[in-house]
Parts: structure tokens; sequence; C-alpha cells
């Protein structure tokens, strides 16, 4: 195979392997020094499985991502003693 996936040594060659833009982000400005976003900040964290099944990571490596990023949230709240929180939209509200 030219292309696996579980193996981030072997190369992907570009005309075996073709970029195809799938989709462009636009984010909007934040208030990102707000002291509500800092403690925002410290109490969500990012996975790369919080996703649809169909968008799951695939891969060893971002499997490995999964359990890490979990790890280093859990970690970070411990040693700060804070609780989870799931954001809400308001929270991300554009700058004025």
């Amino acid at each position: 195979m030219s292309t696996p996936i579980h193996d981030a040594s072997v190369e992907w060659r570009e005309e075996v392997s073709p970029f195809i833009k799938v989709a462009t982000l636009e984010l909007p400005v934040q208030a990102v020094n707000a002291p509500s976003r800092k403690d925002l900040d410290e109490r969500i964290a990012f996975s790369p499985g919080n996703a649809l099944m169909a968008h799951r990571p695939v891969g060893d490596l971002n499997l490995a991502r999964v359990h890490l990023y979990r790890a280093m949230a859990h970690e970070r709240r411990a040693l700060h003693g804070l609780k989870p929180i799931e954001p809400r939209a308001e929270d991300f509200d554009a700058a004025d």
C-alpha cells in the first residue's frame, strides 16, 4: 500500500494521493484575553476524538492523540483544581 494510515514514516506522494480542498474555515474575531475567556480556556479541552463517527480519527498516531489529549486536560485541571465544563456559543462571542 502506498498510502498507509498506520505508518507515519511513509511519505504520501502527491501523484498517488493528490491534495483535495474539502473546506475553508472562517473564524470570527474573539476576545481571547478577557479574564472569563482565560478561565474557559483552562476548563475546556480539545480532542480529535470529539467528532461524528464518520469523521473519527484514523491511524495509530491520531488514535493515540485522543488518549494523550484527554490525559493532558485531566492533569491540567487537577493541577489548578478546576472542574471541566462544556462551552456554550455565547462563550465565543466576537470581539467588539
